[in-house]
């Protein structure tokens, strides 16, 4: 105090009349909310005043920066000597020093300016939000402290005003923003389709067309975790890559192959002799290894099915339209635009941007997004809840509607023929779809006549309908890989997502 002291007595005033006057403004300024005296000596408030005070970065209760001072200024030196706030006498000389040179107290906030008094904690992601959009407003010159944001992180201004800042230009230069502010509400309305529950917002803050996804580079992740959500971004990316036409090719290649598959019929021996020769343990020929392996290879089951499935499911486009949705919700947020996220950032909070991508497209954005994340996808058959989006019972698929309520799966078409020729025996009705089908098959060439020609019928008939079954499947759009799997009684049972890249799922 002895530095203080010194600069102080040689301000003190000559009349003993100033003493009441400053204890009156005293009074005033303390009633105020503007900084008090005894704050520039907490925390790291006393630099950081002599740094905007000679900078000019220190504001008043308006908002307009006070005129900067120099720092040869006997206010400057004063504090830059002292350790403790003035007392006595001391002080009102000190009083009167600031207010000569600055004004009065209670017209410089202390939030403003960014004066801590005590440690306000840690600012969660939201936090982060409001205190970068803050930031932005602050450098545009825009409202930026009174509203919502301001009201909520305030608390946070003293002390994290400087990574705020740089985070605001970080944002102008590189996202091109030019004033931010929170979407505000923590949910918004989903896809009534949709199974997972959490609705919060893809979009944390938006700036003019720009609706931000925001980041902690610290392990923030792109969706929410828990199953249902998982099955619904897997889902959505059906519907999506169902109508790109890359995407529709290669399931209407699946579906082709699927078809022809369930047609073809050995020419080389029964099935029957040939799974006896198979099973026999006999040395095989040449000859025999080749029927048994193409028998094999044309007995449809769930497995080569979901195989099928899975192949097409690891698609890198399919991936991306996987990993497009949960970095922009567009299909989970279809009935609230500004929720759907157009650009993704992942930020430092020491104050800077790490990563950041527009999401411009599902087939650029999407591919750069799918770079090191992937997922893993298990079915379950025979579904009796699933709800195929056919309907196949008219014999003119011309007449087939697309909002019909009756509709039909394979296990349906099957069972139907069969009870048609009076063969739908209990041991056909304890089998799957693809075990009727391989029987039914089998019989065409093991049989009687008779059975045989009824057989004929029951494979001709389910054949027939089934290549209108797929036909139908081919024009139904986003619901075209939903629709063959309901019809083939598959349904996604478990997507396990692995997060990895720049961008973690």
């Amino acid at each position: 105090m002895s530095n203080l002291n010194h600069y102080v007595r040689q301000l003190r005033p000559r009349t003993e009349s100033y003493i009441p006057h400053v204890d009156r403004v005293q009074s005033l300024f303390e009633a105020s909310s503007g900084i008090k005296y005894d704050d520039l000596w907490k925390r790291d408030n006393l630099q950081r005043f002599i740094d905007k005070s000679t900078s000019g970065e220190l504001i008043d209760s308006s908002n307009n920066k006070i005129s900067p001072i120099d720092s040869n200024n006997e206010l400057i030196k004063v504090l830059k000597s002292s350790d403790n706030p003035p007392e006595g006498e001391d002080l009102i000389n000190f009083k009167k020093l600031f207010k000569d040179n600055i004004g009065s107290f209670s017209k410089i906030p202390k939030a403003e300016n960014g004066f801590s008094t005590a440690k306000s904690g840690t600012p969660s992601g939201a936090q982060w939000e409001a205190l970068i959009a803050i930031g932005v407003n602050k450098i545009k010159n825009r409202e930026w402290n009174s509203g919502p944001e301001w009201d909520d992180v305030g608390k946070f201004w003293g002390e994290y005003e400087k990574p705020s800042m740089k985070l605001g230009q970080e944002f102008i230069d590189k996202i091109g923003v030019t004033e931010l502010k929170q979407l505000g509400g923590s949910t918004a309305p989903s896809n009534p389709d949709w199974k997972g529950t959490d609705k919060t917002p893809k979009t944390d803050i938006l700036g003019g067309t720009k609706k931000i996804s925001l980041k902690k580079a610290s392990g923030s992740q792109l969706m929410s975790a828990g199953q249902a959500e998982a099955i619904s971004t897997f889902e959505a990316a059906m519907s999506m890559y169902s109508i790109d036409s890359k995407g529709k090719k290669k399931v209407e290649s699946v579906i082709s192959t699927i078809q022809e598959d369930m047609g073809k019929m050995t020419t080389k021996g029964t099935i029957g002799s040939i799974e006896k020769l198979r099973d026999s343990g006999n040395k095989l020929s040449r000859g025999d290894e080749a029927k048994i392996k193409e028998m094999e290879g044309l007995q449809l089951n769930a497995k080569s099915i979901t195989s099928k499935m899975a192949n097409l499911f690891s698609d890198e486009l399919f991936k991306s339209y996987f990993c497009w949705e949960a970095a922009t919700g567009t299909v989970k947020f279809k009935p609230s635009p500004d929720a759907i996220a157009n650009v993704v950032v992942k930020f430092n909070e020491t104050g800077t941007i790490k990563n950041y991508l527009d999401l411009d497209s599902p087939t650029v954005a999407g591919k750069t997004l799918a770079k090191g994340n992937n997922f893993f996808v298990s079915f379950k058959t025979g579904d009796a809840n699933s709800r195929p989006y056919l309907s196949l019972r008219s014999r003119n698929v011309k007449e087939i509607k697309k909002d019909i309520n009756e509709q039909v799966t394979l296990k349906q078409i099957i069972n139907e023929e069969l009870e048609k020729e009076g063969m739908l025996y209990e041991s056909f009705q304890q089998l799957d779809e693809f075990a009727m089908w391989n029987k039914i098959k089998s019989k065409v060439k093991n049989v009687s006549s008779k059975v045989k020609n009824a057989v004929k019928r029951i494979y001709d008939a389910v054949m027939k309908r089934i290549g209108e079954a797929f036909n139908y499947i081919k024009t139904l759009g986003e619901k075209m890989i939903s629709g063959l799997m309901n019809f083939l009684g598959i349904s996604v049972s478990n997507v396990k997502v692995s997060g990895g890249g720049k961008f973690p799922l």
